[in-house]
């Protein structure tokens, strides 16, 4: 093989199973945690590739030490993965709205499984649902706002007192769900829900302000002690009244066949002179870039001139991304016929279509 320092060249993949990157030339620049040595390595479909000598030239007399690449490397998050890029488009990102309200969500369940799992069916599945519905019955309504009681909770669930107990304990430790009181100020008459850390021997009115004590006369009803209510965290709320439940269930049944799932929630794309445009699916999948539409509607948008319109701002987007595949996911039981065809027209050359329906 000889002695001299170019007389064999290697290279070394770095392989993390679970966090495949897409192979894109431009990610060299944030797998590294020192940048001057991002010449001498490449994210690559069997992880980061480095190359044992990296430059192409170098001055002659150069000590083997010092011509052999020597980095550290460090495995991006997904916002990195896009932001870096789309950043030769000039392109940015901002979480949306409901992008930080997925991002909550995900925060108070503990991860991304658990929570596409209770919005999918059962009993958690039926209780997110009744603390979202306004209707009176069950439980009691204030300012648009569901309660319930651990009895409400129970019927709902349909299970064993114990099991409903359960639930509601395992909620409320992950403060997805607060314990509380319904009390009504004497002063304003305005009645509201009182969060158990905020309240004592008595409670002040979040109306009018006025400091009440807990007495017979600040809670309704027959019953001779305050009734215990059930309320669900701000943010979730806000999250699951915003549909924010089909993106979540679009992006788990991506990752139920796949080994390597990275994902963020919905953002906002900024590019000067163009409208700003809202993607409510992003993840790299088995290092795949995938984007994505997640709709409770059968289209895109309500007329055909906003839905091409629509339609070129996406293809644009998975072009400056070289994105592999484009999803289109509802909760309704299809597509409408137009809203196909647009998309099959404008975008399915520039990406894979996948087409998933009836999330529930």
């Amino acid at each position: 093989m000889g002695s001299a320092p170019d007389s064999c060249r290697w290279q070394v993949d770095v392989l993390e199973p679970r966090t495949v990157l897409p192979a894109r030339w431009a990610l060299r620049e944030v797998v590294t945690a020192d940048p001057a040595s991002s010449w001498g390595v490449r994210s690559s479909t069997n992880g980061i590739s480095i190359d044992s000598h990296g430059r192409i030239f170098t001055l002659a007399g150069t000590s083997l030490a010092q011509r052999l690449v020597q980095v550290r490397l460090r495995f991006p998050t997904v916002r990195e993965v896009f932001t870096t890029l789309l950043a030769p488009a000039g392109v940015t990102l901002e979480e949306s709205d409901k992008g930080r309200y997925t991002r909550r969500m995900i925060e108070l369940w503990g991860d991304f499984a658990t929570p596409a799992a209770d919005l999918t069916a059962g009993t958690a599945a039926d209780l997110l649902s009744a603390w979202i519905c306004t209707a009176e019955q069950p439980g009691r309504v204030y300012q648009g706002r569901k309660y319930l009681t651990l009895a409400d909770v129970h019927a709902l669930t349909g299970g064993s007192e114990e099991a409903s107990r359960h639930l509601l304990d395992g909620y409320l430790q992950r403060s997805i769900a607060a314990r509380g009181l319904l009390l009504t100020c004497a002063q304003c008459v305005g009645t509201a829900f009182y969060q158990l850390e905020d309240i004592g021997p008595g409670f002040r009115c979040q109306r009018c302000r006025q400091h009440n004590p807990i007495v017979r006369s600040a809670w309704k009803g027959q019953e001779l002690e305050p009734q215990w209510y059930y309320g669900l965290d701000e943010v979730a709320y806000q999250g699951l009244r915003s549909n924010i439940h089909v993106p979540i269930l679009a992006l788990a049944q991506l990752a139920e066949s796949a080994q390597s799932f990275q994902h963020m929630p919905e953002a906002v794309v900024h590019r000067d002179g163009y409208p700003d445009l809202e993607v409510d699916l992003w993840a790299v999948i088995d290092g795949r870039i995938v984007l994505g539409e997640a709709k409770i509607s059968d289209r895109l948008e309500n007329t055909r001139r906003e839905e091409t319109q629509r339609c070129a701002a996406l293809k644009g987007l998975i072009n400056d991304l070289s994105a592999d595949e484009f999803v289109m996911a509802t909760t309704g039981p299809g597509w409408y016929g137009r809203t196909q065809t647009l998309v099959n027209e404008k975008i399915a050359p520039a990406a894979k279509i996948t087409w998933l329906t009836s999330l529930r």
